[in-house]
């Protein structure tokens, strides 16, 4: 064995070497079960359906925003352009075909959050590992890439890795903006700053929410006093941000400041997430706010680097608090300071290597070994809560890893797809990814949002024409396909008059009373003129 290869050491890579294990053998299982034929029929995560249908929007020649207040179809498109365009560019040779569409898109997320992390596991072993007289540099980078691994895919970020929304490829730019601007400040700081400055504009031009990691790097320049690297991470998102307000015009803007401004603020909701973010990423967060106090013990980091590091541990951490607060906040809030906190523990890995060698400088190591064997116990309980979850022990506590539909379920789907398939007018359906199983013909009526949209805007009167419930009591829809467990709109059909289908297990199939007549949905008047309702397949 290399003489720099002590037990202690050999120890932590044992560490990094399962908890990485665990995580992807879970992301395999996760990955083979969004190709496997239930991926068509489950989401991944909340909101992804809209998400897809918007991006398949654009591959069908449907404008991507229109007014969230007019009818019949009230869409919303809360994220921004960039999103869409890559996903939508990205799959577009099977734009025709949502069985593979779906697993597409969902693979173009995958994609981001591997050139994310590897961003920053290059930086970890290329950048650092090459300062300060590393011993047994490739064994140390295995290790810190491990530990990496590890934390980018675990359960905090889970099934997002794969699922068709905004918020990987936020993170992703952000990150690689971060890396950028730490690997390359110390030579070229303002061009270092000025590409970070792209890859943050293009972070926003995902989700306008994407400014966590922009908000560190910049107090940390301005602490400093290196105005001209502030200003060069500010001007490309700055520009960008202004561009999009200004030609992508009032729909655009209605979507993604208007709409996105009616979800409500919840501190039970903050709490929650709280909660979450100590269950599913206690290990890494605690691992991240341990290293901090000892950044000026690594001889191999820059003083830039130390406080841009811990200014963007304070903002994401804070912010993603502060942002998950509104009603239907995730974990997704904390991708961002997730890619801080797996830098961090990178930079933990490679304090305790060199304080594990033999020649460590350290005047006294007593620490390490409970320290390491604390961190092994944690790790284990970290790896086989993965572990438990891929055998299927315990699925409803510990979170599924899998899409499963019931015996039968997907044969129930189908058949509504055949009957919507046959009906004349405009069917509104959300069993299956919100319908999008059943290739609906576009535009069609999509309120995956009506919690967070809909139904507030609806309250307060800003909608134009009925809403939904008004369309519901005019019988505008011929069919409605809805999930049983689609409690309120399933009432809300039923209380306007619509009769449900025998014979039908999985989903609500329901329609009109037979005496009811309905006004055509195409003549539905928007701010005096004739509202067009022109399909496309």
């Amino acid at each position: 064995m290399n003489r720099h290869l002590t037990g202690t050491r050999v120890l932590l890579m044992a560490i990094c070497a399962a908890t990485a294990a665990a995580a992807i053998a879970t992301l395999a299982v996760r990955t083979r079960s969004v190709l496997s034929p239930a991926g068509l029929y489950a989401a991944t995560s909340g909101g992804e359906p809209v998400s897809m249908y918007n991006a398949m929007k654009l591959q069908r020649g449907v404008p991507l925003y229109q007014d969230p207040r007019d009818p019949p179809f009230y869409p919303t498109t809360l994220y921004n352009a960039g999103f869409y365009a890559v996903y939508a560019a990205a799959t577009w040779p099977w734009r025709h075909d949502p069985a593979a569409v779906v697993p597409a898109m969902r693979l173009v997320s995958l994609g981001l959050m591997l050139v994310g992390l590897a961003a920053s596991i290059v930086l970890a072993i290329r950048g650092w590992n090459r300062r300060g007289g590393m011993e047994s540099p490739a064994w140390a980078g295995t290790s810190m890439a491990l530990a990496g691994v590890a934390t980018g895919f675990g359960p905090l970020v889970g099934w997002w890795a794969l699922t068709t929304r905004p918020d990987i490829g936020a993170a992703a730019f952000a990150g690689i903006g971060l890396v950028v601007l730490l690997g390359l400040g110390g030579r070229r700081p303002v061009v270092a700053a000025a590409i970070a400055g792209a890859c943050l504009a293009a972070a926003w031009s995902f989700k306008q929410s994407a400014v966590l990691i922009a908000a560190g790097m910049v107090l940390a320049a301005l602490w400093q006093r290196r105005f001209a690297v502030a200003a060069m991470l500010v001007i490309p998102p700055a520009v960008v941000i202004a561009a999009c307000l200004t030609l992508l015009g009032p729909d655009y803007r209605a979507n993604v400041l208007w709409a996105t401004s009616l979800s409500s603020f919840s501190i039970r909701n903050m709490t929650h997430m709280a909660a979450q973010l100590g269950v599913k990423g206690g290990l890494p967060l605690l691992a991240s706010a341990a290293v901090l106090p000892f950044l000026r013990r690594a001889s191999w980091l820059r003083a830039d680097e130390r406080t841009t590091l811990l200014a963007c541990w304070l903002t994401t951490l804070a912010g993603g608090l502060v942002t998950s607060c509104r009603t239907g906040s995730e974990a997704n809030y904390f991708f961002e300071l997730w890619v801080v906190v797996g830098l961090l523990v990178m930079a933990g890995v490679r304090l305790l290597w060199d304080a594990a060698g033999p020649a460590s400088a350290m005047t006294s190591r007593r620490w390490l070994r409970p320290a390491l064997s604390a961190l092994a116990l944690m790790a284990a309980a970290w790896a086989g809560m993965d572990l438990l979850r891929i055998a299927g022990a315990g699925d409803g506590r510990l979170g599924r890893v899998r899409l499963a539909l019931e015996p039968g379920q997907a044969a129930e789907v189908d058949r509504a797809g055949e009957l919507a398939k046959r009906t004349d007018g405009l069917v509104y359906c959300q069993p299956a990814l919100s319908g999008l199983a059943l290739n609906p013909t576009f535009p069609a009526p999509i309120f995956d949002d009506y919690v967070y949209f809909h139904r507030p805007a609806a309250e307060r009167g800003l909608l134009r024409g009925p809403g939904l419930r008004g369309l519901l009591e005019r019988h505008e829809f011929p069919l409605i396909v809805l999930e049983n467990r689609n409690e309120e709109m399933l009432a809300a059909a039923l209380a306007a008059g619509y009769v449900r289908q025998p014979g039908w297990n999985y989903l609500a199939v329901l329609e009109p009373p037979s005496s009811a007549t309905r006004t055509p949905v195409t003549a539905m008047i928007r701010d005096g003129s004739v509202v067009g309702a022109g399909s496309v397949r």
